[in-house]
C-alpha cells in the first residue's frame, strides 16, 4: 500500500509539473488568438460598412456595385494588413516575459525589422468611404480584456 501511494504521489506531481510548464504556452496561445479575433472583427467590420454602403437595401447587384465591393473589400484587407506589425510588436512585448531569455524570439531574431508590406495592386482609399477601417475607430476598448500575461 505504502509504494502504491509513492507512485500515486509521484504521478501528481509529475502531472502538476506538466501542467505548470504549458500554462505559459497555453497563456501566450490564448494571447495570440484574441490579437487574431482582433483583427477579423476589424475586417468584418469593413466588409459589413462595405456591403451597407455599396449594396444598401438592394435585392439586385450590378456589375459596377461587385467591381465596387471588390475595391472596398481589398481596401479594407489592406487596412488590416497594415495593423500586423504594430500587432506583432504588441505581441512581442507580452510574450517575452514569458520565454526564457535565450530564446530566439526573446533575442529578436524571430520578430526583425519587419520589410515593407506589399502593396495591393491598384488599390488606394476607396471614393466616398470615410477614411479609417470602415469609418470605426480600432477596437481598443477589446484591448483591455486582454490578460495580463506578465504575472
Amino acid at each position: 500500500k505504502q509504494w502504491y501511494q509513492r507512485r500515486v504521489r509521484g504521478s501528481r506531481n509529475r502531472q502538476e509539473c506538466v501542467e505548470r510548464a504549458m500554462t505559459p504556452a497555453s497563456q501566450a496561445s490564448s494571447y495570440v488568438q484574441q490579437e487574431m479575433n482582433l483583427i477579423s472583427e476589424r475586417l468584418n467590420r469593413c466588409a459589413e460598412t462595405c456591403q451597407d454602403d455599396i449594396y444598401g437595401f438592394t435585392s439586385t447587384q450590378s456589375a459596377e456595385q461587385k467591381a465596387r465591393m471588390e475595391q472596398c473589400t481589398n481596401a479594407c484587407a489592406e487596412k488590416c494588413t497594415a495593423v500586423i506589425p504594430e500587432m506583432m510588436q504588441r505581441i512581442a512585448s507580452n510574450l517575452k516575459p514569458l520565454l526564457p531569455p535565450t530564446s530566439e524570439f526573446t533575442q529578436g531574431t524571430i520578430l526583425a525589422a519587419p520589410e515593407a508590406p506589399l502593396p495591393m495592386s491598384g488599390m488606394g482609399g476607396v471614393p466616398g468611404m470615410p477614411p479609417g477601417l470602415g469609418g470605426l475607430p480600432p477596437p481598443s476598448a477589446g484591448s483591455a480584456n486582454l490578460p495580463n500575461l506578465g504575472s
